[in-house]
């Protein structure tokens, strides 16, 4: 999330959210480190992780997931 939050960020795009605690709606919100909660929080807002399900931020990211999750963001352009 960390790589899409910031590319988004150079490239103008607002990474503001709505609600401070959008990522608190998932089951293991509490695992998410405290430095990458904008990140997680934007990502969630914005659908690109946490659909329907958890954010499980301590498992290893699959590279299904990495595609899914940069075609979210492709068509959020």
């Amino acid at each position: 999330m960390k790589m899409i939050y910031s590319y988004a960020k150079s490239i103008g795009m607002d990474v503001s959210v709505s609600s401070a605690a959008s990522y608190k709606n998932r089951a293991d919100w509490q695992n998410v480190s405290g430095y990458a909660i904008p990140m997680v929080n934007w990502g969630v807002e914005k659908g690109l992780i946490g659909v329907n399900s958890n954010i499980n931020p301590k498992d290893n990211l699959t590279r299904a997931e990495a595609a899914t999750i940069i075609k979210r963001f492709m068509d959020m352009l």
